[in-house]
């Protein structure tokens, strides 16, 4: 803002650097803008980053704990046969 004005008393031709100091005033608006919309991004990127840190941490740590065996779903080929031969018994 002090260039703009500074540029105004400079010249003492207002009339002439009107249109030039308005659009440097419009590309700095415009520059500011922009900043804000990036510095918003910014924080959003960074705090989906440290989302995803989290997320990595935690499967980390659940793949490092000791699993439980998971239980058999299908009967072993001899123990069908074995089931088999009982029920027939009957």
């Amino acid at each position: 803002m002090l260039i703009i004005l500074a540029l105004e008393n400079a010249a003492g031709c207002r009339d002439q650097l009107g249109p030039t100091v308005q659009e440097l005033e419009e590309v700095i608006v415009e520059g500011e803008e922009i900043q804000s919309i990036q510095d918003v991004q910014r924080n959003e990127l960074r705090e989906t980053n440290r989302w995803s840190r989290e997320i990595r941490r935690r499967g980390r740590s659940l793949r490092n704990k000791p699993r439980l065996p998971k239980p058999r779903r299908r009967l072993t080929p001899d123990e069908k046969t074995s089931s088999w031969k009982r029920s027939s018994r009957r």
